[in-house]
């Protein structure tokens, strides 16, 4: 029985850090997109005027992140009854004006602060485990449907625990090993497949999950050339709607992170948490 019990916590730790990755591809991705953009309309507004063009880009991608980051990574270092103390990482936007067009464009390379967040649970809180079951010390993932950039208090619409991947990998062997599904932006559509380019976090190899920075992280970026055929699930968008730049979670029934090519039994339009 014991043995049982501790393969199923292994398997129920293994889901979430596939999880909390399939989501870290997507928001990598995203955001590394959305600056790519905003470096786009600063080029062609300010064609003339590199200071102007700078200041545009400065201001742009300052309100992208400072309005559009509703989740953090940290470390709980005290519990109240109904609230967690963490102490997050975040964009450091007093220090954005100091960069230079070239640095605002690298996403993961904005500086960063530490941040103390007071996040309240309540009964709408999704989480994996119970508040009782979090202790100091736990690495999280906190997402909430406001801006973590006004007080220093939000409320959580999810709390996701990291598993420590060094515990996870002593029992199941490479993470990398096991992964059946990648998530990213379609990059080339043809007539029986997708390139699908996905953003894998590299994790150190004796660190934890918990402890690696989403931004800031050192990143492995693969092209994935996804077949489709007859037996193939679209869900949400279908085949026809998908266009190149959608995000989409892709999956198999065999791992594929060592592989270039693999045929998809299940595609869908990616939706991340939390909703805006």
């Amino acid at each position: 029985m014991e043995n049982k019990t501790k393969n199923i916590l292994i398997v129920a730790l293994t889901v979430l850090i596939i999880g909390f990755l399939l989501y870290q591809q997507i928001a990598i991705g995203k955001l590394s997109k959305a600056i790519k953009e905003i470096s786009k309309s600063s080029n062609s507004a300010n064609q003339d005027d590199n200071s102007k063009g700078n200041q545009f880009m400065e201001k742009a991608v300052k309100s992208t992140i400072e309005n559009g980051t509703k989740d953090f990574t940290g470390t709980i270092v005290s519990k109240g009854e109904n609230s967690l103390n963490i102490e997050g990482s975040v964009v450091d936007l007093s220090k954005i004006s100091n960069l230079s067009k070239d640095e605002l464009e690298q996403s993961d390379k904005l500086p960063k602060n530490k941040k103390q967040f007071i996040v309240n649970v309540n009964e709408k809180t999704e989480m994996p485990v119970g508040l009782g079951t979090l202790k100091i010390g736990d690495n999280v993932h906190v997402f909430s449907e406001e801006s973590v950039y006004g007080s220093g208090a939000v409320v959580a619409s999810k709390v996701w625990l990291l598993p420590d991947s060094k515990a996870l990998s002593s029992n199941t062997g490479n993470y990398f090993d096991t992964v059946e599904n990648i998530g990213g932006a379609i990059k080339e559509i043809g007539n029986n497949y997708y390139v699908i380019e996905v953003q894998w976090i590299d994790y150190p190899k004796d660190g934890s999950a918990g402890n690696v920075d989403l931004a800031s992280a050192p990143k492995i970026v693969k092209t994935y050339k996804v077949l489709i055929n007859d037996k193939t699930v679209f869900s949400k968008k279908g085949r026809n709607d998908l266009k190149v730049g959608d995000d989409v979670n892709v999956y198999s029934d065999k791992p594929v992170f060592s592989l270039a090519e693999f045929t998809a039994t299940k595609i869908e339009e990616s939706v991340q948490p939390p909703k805006e």
